[in-house]
């Protein structure tokens, strides 16, 4: 229950801001974070580095995982959500394989009719993957309306 609340939040952010944003603040007030991390629906993915954390140092280290570990803690919901998509995906092509099959073998025992219904499910079942995949670039297009 409790990942799916994190990716509805997450998922909610992401359509209001046409983005996700994780920031490693420097600590200091009034001076920009020390790494910046901007997460578009299209899956761009922008960073700011400090030219402070460039330096080869044990705590810049320490600052750069530390900003990982945000970014790893802020998309885990988006990656089981993408899991379960492509688990979804799968099982929509394997349905529309088998209706396939069964559209064929109907076809081959003089079941015209069902022959028709069985290719008619495949086809639509084959364009929802295409669909899905389109999902991304729509998004983004009705987040640039909105603003």
């Amino acid at each position: 229950m409790r990942l799916i609340k994190n990716c509805g939040a997450t998922l909610k952010e992401l359509w209001k801001n046409g983005c996700l944003e994780v920031s490693t603040p420097s600590g200091r007030r009034s001076s920009p974070p020390l790494i910046k991390s901007v997460m578009q629906v299209d899956a761009d993915v922008m960073m700011y580095v400090s030219p402070d954390i460039l330096n080869d140092t044990p705590s810049s280290k320490k600052i750069i995982n530390a900003h990982f570990v945000r970014v790893s803690k802020k998309t885990a919901s988006l990656k089981q959500l993408d899991r379960g998509l492509k688990i979804i995906h799968l099982t929509i092509r394997l349905a529309a394989f088998l209706l396939m099959l069964s559209g064929v073998q109907s076809l081959v025992e003089g079941e015209t009719t069902c022959a028709i219904i069985g290719f008619i499910f495949a086809a639509i079942l084959f364009f929802i993957k295409r669909i899905i995949g389109f999902m991304p670039r729509i998004m983004k297009t009705i987040i640039k309306k909105k603003r």
